[in-house]
């Protein structure tokens, strides 16, 4: 992606404007838009200066999608760095578009976008929902299942594995051979996962040298570890969570 770098001095006079029309936007976006998936066919970061708030960077991505009519369309929309970061060329992302003027389009992105034109509080998958996903067997429900926790689960099955991934909020469930993986980057996750073990009877009978913890009761075994990831992009270090579950029982 690009980089420019133009000079303005007007942030502070637009910053108020730009915020009360987003906000009636969105209303209006809300009420009587469309949801579709666009693709992410170009995008800048752009460095402006500013002599009472100095240096800022802003960004950009341009999008390509069919409105209702079949026609292509393409935008440019502006978003923040974070979301930035996690985009790429060629991806999908979700979004939501005025059909009497598709050029008025919003990104789905981020759980605030989520839980105001989905209804849906975004949250990572704990003890209950795991359980849930490992003992149905049909794919579909356990899709349908997935998205009224959090939005954008999409699941995949090959010959031997099938997989969920939500893009989203950067989850992933694999199914393969009667073991249940779960990863996810939610660092708070950790901490209330271990606490729910405790209060449903699991005891950690191992801990390796990897630092991976083995849990039991008496009807699963689970594989508790985490990784570092970096990000070459951006030279940022995060932290991925993953569980591995079993069934020991013989029902």
């Amino acid at each position: 992606m690009k980089i420019k770098k133009p000079n303005t001095n007007i942030f502070l006079i637009l910053i108020l404007a730009i915020f009360n029309y987003s906000c009636s936007d969105r209303s209006e976006l809300k009420e009587k838009g469309i949801k579709t998936t666009a693709i992410v066919v170009d995008g800048v970061s752009i460095e402006n200066e500013d002599r009472n708030f100095g240096t800022y960077t802003t960004y950009e991505i341009e999008l390509e999608f069919e409105n209702s009519n079949g026609k292509k369309i393409k935008v440019k929309e502006s978003i923040s760095g974070q979301e930035y970061n996690r985009l790429y060329l060629n991806c999908k992302v979700p979004i939501i578009y005025l059909p009497e003027d598709p050029t008025k389009v919003d990104v789905i992105l981020t759980d605030g976008d989520v839980l105001f034109y989905y209804g849906i509080a975004n949250r990572p998958l704990y003890l209950e929902e795991l359980y849930k996903v490992y003992n149905e067997s049909n794919t579909d429900s356990i899709t349908n299942y997935l998205n009224n926790v959090s939005f954008r689960w999409e699941g995949n099955t090959t010959e031997t594995t099938t997989y969920w991934e939500n893009h989203n909020t950067k989850e992933l469930i694999v199914l393969n051979s009667g073991m249940l993986t779960y990863a996810t980057y939610n660092f708070m996750w950790r901490k209330k996962f271990l606490s729910e073990l405790e209060n449903n009877g699991y005891v950690k009978t191992q801990k390796d040298s990897t630092g991976t913890e083995i849990f039991e009761n008496e009807n699963y075994k689970i594989a508790s570890s985490q990784k570092i990831d970096k990000n070459e992009q951006t030279r940022s270090l995060s932290k991925c969570f993953v569980v591995s579950m079993v069934k020991t029982d013989n029902d």
